[in-house]
């Protein structure tokens, strides 16, 4: 079953046309979520029925209202109607590296505010590591090749069995959430249904940059993984 990838904002990186307020808005939501570009001024961003004023200042709350947007979804769409728990598993930055200490980790801080608002349907498991020191795919060049990624993608402990939902901050190719897929589902523990992400870069202008995006995150065929346990 292929998995639903599903962004609650559109990520415009470039486009010919004169941006909107609300592109800028967006870009600014993703900017904070990022955790590491600075951006000017404010933006308000739609959280619940209300627009809610995002500033440098208060850059982590994007954090709480993502974990808003993708709870109200998924308990709706999803979580509601499930029996059992499930499992939210986070995809490290690039400095998540086995043993090593990880400064910025925003998808961590996604899952947390996440699972706040799914309560008891939903633990976080922190479990997935780079074997190696990568590049940053946005800002260094890094691969986005799933086949690459997921050679150096390892799960460090056994997982309990169960539905999975994968967060990242932005999806850009799917690279990183195919091999996050792929090491997960080769733990033979659990099996990923959604993957959430605050944006979906794009780069031309989207007629609406808050609107829900849902897709069908495809498929590549197995590899064999390595897991830590």
């Amino acid at each position: 079953m292929a998995v639903k990838l599903v962004c609650f904002a559109s990520y415009l990186t470039r486009s010919d046309e004169p941006w909107s307020n609300e592109d800028h808005n967006a870009s600014k939501f993703i900017k904070a979520i990022k955790g590491n570009r600075q951006f000017k001024g404010f933006a308000t961003v739609p959280v619940r029925r209300n627009r809610l004023r995002l500033e440098m200042t208060n850059r982590n709350q994007a954090y709480r209202w993502f974990g808003h947007m993708a709870g109200d979804y998924l308990n709706a769409k999803w979580l509601q109607h499930l029996e059992g728990p499930a499992y939210i598993v986070p995809l490290p930055s690039s400095e998540g590296v086995v043993g090593a200490t990880i400064n910025r980790f925003p998808a961590l801080r996604m899952a947390e505010e996440l699972q706040k608002v799914t309560a008891y349907h939903t633990t976080v498991l922190d479990i997935l590591r780079w074997r190696e020191p990568k590049p940053s795919a946005s800002s260094a060049g890094g691969s986005r090749n799933a086949n690459v990624l997921r050679e150096n993608l390892v799960v460090t402990s056994k997982p309990p069995p169960g539905p999975c939902i994968l967060v990242d901050d932005v999806c850009t190719s799917g690279g990183h959430l195919r091999a996050a897929v792929a090491a997960l589902e080769a733990s033979r523990r659990l099996t990923v249904i959604y993957a959430v992400c605050a944006g979906r870069t794009c780069q031309s202008r989207p007629e609406n940059p808050w609107a829900i995006h849902v897709e069908e995150l495809q498929e590549e065929p197995p590899d064999p993984f390595d897991v830590l346990f």
